[in-house]
């Protein structure tokens, strides 16, 4: 691998774990994005969380097909979702479990690629969010 990928990697990775961390200290989590009237305000807000990267999981997992070959993934709508009711905190947590994919899980991508695919969702979903 050039030097240079492995700098823009260790960059990329480095600038979203920032992003992730300051998020998660920074910004409280919006109790709107908790499920159920009836369940303690931390279960609701844990099921809530918990339901938003199952979704984008699902989604992360179904990609679209165009036409002419080219593959979207639809995992957008879910973070944006998860971000527009739990806030930035919610959103980069959400972004960086629910993307994963099962070439993943399945040792098809080596370990800094899937790093670098995970970073390349965080930072952006972080910054939109904010």
């Amino acid at each position: 691998m050039p030097r240079s990928l492995k700098l823009y990697i260790a960059g990329v990775v480095a600038g979203s774990a920032f992003a992730l961390l300051v998020t998660t200290l920074q910004f409280p989590v919006d109790p709107a994005i908790s499920i159920g009237e009836f369940v303690p305000t931390d279960v609701g807000i844990a099921l809530g969380i918990a339901f938003w990267v199952a979704v984008t999981l699902i989604t992360s997992a179904l990609p679209v097909r165009m036409p002419r070959g080219t593959v979207v993934s639809v995992s957008i709508a879910p973070l944006l979702a998860s971000s527009a009711l739990g806030g930035p905190a919610v959103a980069v947590w959400v972004a960086a479990i629910g993307v994963t994919e099962i070439r993943e899980l399945r040792g098809r991508i080596p370990w800094y690629g899937t790093l670098a695919n995970h970073a390349g969702v965080v930072l952006p979903v972080a910054v939109a969010s904010v």
